[in-house]
């Protein structure tokens, strides 16, 4: 059974790009920090997209495959 990403799903796939585009952003971190604390599912949802992130470098590229 699938799911389909709501818009909680890309609001935090959003700030998960936006740390990775600029991890030392520290204004950026504090805004991270004040969204993470205004919906405790935040946290959960960013695990999922942290762990999704993290699959995704085990499979390789598709020019790697036809090798």
């Amino acid at each position: 059974m699938t799911t389909r990403p709501d818009g909680r799903d890309h609001e935090t796939l959003e700030w998960f790009l936006r740390l990775r585009s600029a991890p030392d952003d520290r204004r950026l971190r504090r805004a991270f920090e004040a969204w993470l604390a205004g919906d405790p599912a935040r946290a959960a949802a960013f695990r999922r997209v942290e762990r999704a992130w993290a699959l995704t470098g085990e499979v390789p590229a598709a020019q790697d495959r036809k090798s």
